[in-house]
């Protein structure tokens, strides 16, 4: 991701990593983390930018992807890294 963010000129901000989640088995709102990101991208706007390594790592089932929708309606752009697309 640092390297990613060079070559993009992109401030990192935080790295946010959850071992042992699994977007398949895990309901995104059990995940901690993904819960903080939601929380700033609402409150303190502190980010525009989440860079994912793919899409897969974030959610892996069609009923998951108002996580996106919600993040965009905050304003945040997600960029899957490995493909270099905004989704």
């Amino acid at each position: 991701m640092e390297d990613y963010c060079i070559k993009n000129n992109i401030k990192l901000v935080h790295s946010y990593i959850e071992k042992n989640i699994s977007a398949y088995n895990t309901d995104l709102d059990d995940s901690n983390e993904l819960v903080t990101i939601l929380g700033r991208a609402t409150n303190s706007k502190d980010f525009d930018i989440i860079l994912i390594h793919s899409l897969d790592r974030l959610i892996r089932r069609v009923k998951d992807k108002g996580i996106i929708d919600r993040l965009k309606q905050q304003g945040v752009r997600i960029i899957e890294v490995n493909t270099d697309t905004e989704l």
